[in-house]
């Protein structure tokens, strides 16, 4: 009988269990780095790539086995730059594999979104990947790798945001700006916004001990605690991210499909049926012609705050003689019904003279 060598069995063992564990060390290098906007990012994703290569071998996987990453934060990818990606796929192939990781019988993308849709856009039955196991906590770790890279727009920046709020807390989506804004205004109120701001980026424990000392409910402490341990300040998220929440469905619209800046969609919210003085409807069709040319002149901030001003003075402007032209109207109307029958010399003789000084005002403004 041939004796087995067991111990090459445990040392296959032990080596798998190094490279779990350098995998998985890699993957939390990566997402760091991502927070911080690193320039060796690809670097590191490469690295992750290979070693990933080199423990379960590249494949070909169906399309139709993947799946999105809804809990992503990012969920806005503009069409123009899905078409370019299918383009040099089409023409080069796909030489940079995606990252999906196994769940039951399908898989779900980790890395690679956007060549995935772009390959869908080509039809392809397959695409080139290589698989990662499962990070713990994977929402709150595809938040962190997110949250604070310059290609998250402010509205998939804000629903995130929303949406990990919502996970930690007993607040519904709808509830949360609102809870947001309340927190601020308690911080401000009590003179603590700046020791929450000495706290954004120092330890978890030196996070938690601030809380502990502030005067909140037990619900601002929980969404506090949150935006803390994203490295978020609440002040800034209540003034400026969330305000993306409230915008009008065709700006939103025009943000996830033709990657409209935050800045130029919250200007372009000032074009609502009450500064036009317009219908809804209106107003509307304003708006999104005003959207239509900040995208194609590729306007800045300052040129757009320009052209929402204009558009909001031509409506007003116009809408203000339309209704000076009807005061003067029922004047005129109101002037033609009195009858003067019945007023006595002495009375006659005072609208007589107001009605020559309004005379005499109308010669000097025609002059």
């Amino acid at each position: 009988m041939q004796k087995v060598d067991i111990s090459k069995t445990f040392s296959k063992a032990i080596t798998a269990s190094k490279q779990e564990q350098k995998i998985t060390d890699l993957q939390t290098e990566i997402e760091e780095l991502r927070a911080k906007q690193s320039p060796n990012l690809e670097k590191q994703l490469e690295k992750l790539r290979q070693e990933l290569r080199e423990k379960s071998g590249e494949q070909f996987i169906e399309l139709s086995k993947i799946r999105t990453n809804d809990n992503q934060p990012r969920q806005t990818f503009t069409e123009e730059s899905v078409e370019s990606l299918a383009s040099s796929l089409d023409k080069d192939g796909q030489i940079t594999p995606i990252i999906l990781i196994p769940q039951d019988n399908d898989y779900l993308i980790w890395d690679g979104e956007r060549r995935y849709r772009s390959a869908q856009l080509l039809k392809w039955e397959k695409i080139k990947a290589v698989t990662a196991p499962m990070p713990l906590n994977l929402h709150r770790k595809s938040l962190l790798t997110f949250i604070h890279h310059e290609d998250l727009n402010a509205l998939d920046k804000a629903e995130a945001i929303v949406q990990e709020i919502n996970s930690v807390t007993d607040l519904s989506l709808e509830s949360i700006p609102s809870g947001v804004r309340a927190l601020v205004r308690r911080l401000e109120r009590n003179g603590e916004i700046l020791k929450v701001k000495e706290v954004i980026y120092q330890s978890h424990e030196i996070q938690q001990s601030a809380l502990v000392e502030l005067d909140l409910s037990e619900e601002q402490r929980a969404i506090l605690g949150v935006l803390l341990d994203l490295q978020l300040n609440p002040a800034s998220i209540a003034a400026n991210d969330l305000q993306m929440l409230s915008l009008f469905e065709d700006i939103k619209l025009r943000i996830r499909q033709d990657g409209l800046k935050g800045a130029h969609a919250l200007i372009l919210q000032k074009l609502n049926a009450e500064s036009l003085n317009v219908t809804e409807r209106k107003a509307k069709n304003i708006r999104e012609k005003a959207v239509e040319q900040v995208l194609n002149e590729n306007l800045n901030v300052s040129r757009t705050r320009l052209l929402v001003q204009s558009l909001i003075d031509e409506n007003t402007g116009e809408a203000n003689s339309n209704n000076n032209a009807r005061k003067l109207k029922r004047l005129l109307l109101g002037l033609e019904r009195i009858d003067f029958t019945d007023l006595d010399q002495e009375h006659l003789e005072e609208v007589r003279n107001l009605l020559q000084i309004k005379l005499n005002e109308l010669r000097s403004m025609s002059n």
